[in-house]
């Protein structure tokens, strides 16, 4: 690991700034910024892991990033049947960061291959128009069938909405007076239906999508390393991407792990330096740089064979 396990544990709470008292749209799409990607239980999205980092966080606020196009929701899995799994994504990093449906696609019942062709020739539709023609073309479905191929649809991440108001419908609280709300009860009010697909960018390699990814992980974390690319489950990409962020134009994958710049940035106390790089000037006199990227110049001590980024073992040597 690029750091230990103390050390990281002190230093990503202050990174994502926990407890911020900061509040507004921009924070909340710097947020987003840093969890984009991530599988997360609606329920604790919005009930517990955006009012810890945004100040005056509400469900209103989503809505106006996804009215306004700046961010997108894609489903990840069902929970039960008031919760479910979802990715946030803001609209000019989705292409990338979303990968390609695999081959062969997924076997679909008649009403989800009616649904997916019919957004696949009209495009963006309403759910009523949805409903309307998937009645014509499947007679036996009634509405309540017709939700839950919707949500199915969804969780599988086959089709997305340009709103929030499913999701918001989807956990709000049952009726008084024992009447229990049906699943998905009031998902036809609110938003247009689109497929995912449309969103990912077919022209992106799988470089560009790797370093996407591990610039992704390096904004979230505040480093990269191959344990943190495997706890994302990033398919044969852990290797990769921490190559790809050495490459990138950030200090990625230092010997300090944790960058003082980008504490300074963040009005962050950098991390109590190593016994190494605590160091006498006189033993750091000659240091080494990375041969590799002229954006990586983190000073590490002359120990043998050491080298800016894990990994490399040759360097050039520099004056300080």
């Amino acid at each position: 690991a690029p750091v230990d396990a103390a050390t990281f544990g002190l230093f990503l709470p202050r990174w994502q700034e926990l407890g911020s008292e900061r509040g507004g749209m921009a924070r909340l799409l710097e947020v987003v910024h840093q969890l984009e990607g991530l599988d997360l239980p609606w329920s604790a999205l919005h009930q517990t892991l955006l009012p810890a980092r945004v100040a005056d966080f509400s469900i209103d606020m989503l809505d106006m990033l996804a009215a306004t196009g700046q961010i997108v929701w894609v489903g990840a899995g069902a929970l039960g049947t008031r919760d479910g799994r979802i990715r946030l994504y803001r609209r000019e990093q989705v292409g990338q960061l979303l990968a390609p449906m695999p081959t062969p696609e997924p076997e679909l019942s008649g009403a989800q291959a009616f649904i997916v062709d019919y957004l696949e020739r009209r495009g963006a539709s309403f759910t009523f128009e949805l409903e309307q023609a998937s009645a014509q073309a499947v007679p036996d479905l009634d509405r309540r069938e017709f939700q839950a191929v919707l949500w199915d649809l969804v969780w599988a991440g086959l089709i997305t909405n340009d709103t929030f108001a499913p999701l918001r419908t989807l956990s709000a609280p049952a009726r008084r007076g024992g009447h229990t709300r049906k699943a998905g009860g009031a998902v036809l009010g609110g938003g247009r239906w689109s497929l995912v697909s449309h969103l990912v960018d077919a022209s992106a390699d799988d470089t560009s999508r790797t370093l996407a990814r591990a610039n992704q992980l390096l904004d979230r974390y505040g480093l990269v390393s191959r344990e943190i690319a495997a706890a994302e489950s990033i398919p044969a990409a852990s290797a990769r991407c921490t190559r790809c962020s050495r490459h990138s134009k950030r200090p990625a994958g230092c010997a300090a792990a944790i960058s003082s710049r980008a504490c300074r940035a963040r009005s962050l106390p950098a991390p109590a330096r190593s016994t190494a790089s605590a160091m006498p000037s006189r033993a750091r006199r000659s240091s080494v740089t990375c041969r590799r990227s002229t954006a990586c110049r983190r000073w590490i001590p002359p120990t043998p064979g050491a080298a800016c980024c894990p990994g490399r073992r040759q360097a050039v040597r520099r004056p300080v």
